[in-house]
């Protein structure tokens, strides 16, 4: 009976430590699609290790096997009912792919050729990587896949380094808006990608302009100063306002890094500047060479 207490104590224990080093692991450092991935092998995985050595009394022990990432599912459940607009949804995928291991591991058991199951699986965790959980951050983020819209914007215009009004309204140009603020560090991971579209697309009917939102003691010497001395060039201009809510009222912008492409006063376009690009390819036939 000891013996037994111990053995699956041992075994809570070590899928504990399992499911929090994926979550540390894949979720902080590889990202959610591949903590999609390891979540999914996981999950697939148990059944075929607690038939093997845990052969009496295996319903609890598998039980205990898959108790720990249940928990997590459990608590970001309730954590993105409390706050839907997090994050927490792609977390929340991430982590449900262990119960979709743990089904089809069900399956495998049951038929001869497990190949039947374990390449479908295969190909949707290299799905998810490299495509699936790019869209749904990208629902998540700015409430559409793709980032198509149609939403008309009067009146758009921000300040540059001397105060002066700027109005983007040249019908013939495209203007890719990229909003940030200081405190953003993505905003800063995604700058080398704005630089190099804007050297791209420089001298064509595409114009860059990188948007600081001012927080309150900040101006346009302190934007400028952090852009400059990463060896940006891009054009900067600011917000005329610290006012968040002001600034998703006119432009639809709640979170940071966004990027708008806008054109005749009408905003085609919010996402991320990777969508941005791919927008700006279907937009703009021959950009500078």
């Amino acid at each position: 009976m000891a013996k037994s207490i111990v053995k699956y104590t041992l075994l809570f224990l070590v899928s504990t430590i399992i499911t929090l080093l994926i979550v540390a692991m894949a979720g902080y450092y590889f990202g959610h699609s591949w903590k999609f991935v390891a979540n999914c092998i996981y999950g697939f995985s148990i059944l075929f290790f607690i038939k093997k050595y845990f052969k009496q009394n295996a319903r609890l022990a598998y039980f205990i096997a898959v108790l720990p990432s249940l928990i997590i599912i459990v608590i970001l459940f309730f954590a993105y009912v409390k706050d839907p607009d997090s994050i927490f949804i792609l977390a929340i995928y991430s982590t449900l792919s262990f119960l979709l291991g743990v089904l089809l591991s069900f399956i495998a058991v049951r038929i001869q050729k497990k190949w039947l199951v374990i390449v479908p699986m295969l190909i949707l965790n290299f799905w998810f990587v490299f495509y699936g959980s790019e869209l749904l951050l990208h629902k998540t983020n700015y409430e559409t896949y793709f980032g198509e819209q149609n939403i008309n914007v009067v009146n758009v215009r921000f300040l540059d380094k001397n105060n002066d009004t700027i109005v983007l309204n040249n019908p013939d140009k495209y203007y890719v808006l990229d909003f940030w603020t200081t405190t953003c560090g993505v905003c800063f991971q995604e700058f080398s990608k704005v630089e190099k579209l804007y050297n791209k697309y420089k001298g064509s009917e595409v114009e860059f302009y990188s948007i600081n939102f001012p927080l309150r003691g900040q101006n346009y010497e302190t934007a400028e100063k952090m852009i400059r001395s990463r060896d940006y060039t891009f054009p900067i201009l600011q917000f005329e306002d610290d006012n968040m809510k002001w600034l998703g009222k006119k432009y639809n912008v709640f979170a940071f890094p966004t990027v708008l492409i806008i054109k005749n006063d009408m905003i085609i376009h919010v996402g991320n500047i990777d969508s941005a690009k791919r927008r700006l390819k279907k937009l703009v036939k021959k950009p500078k060479p």
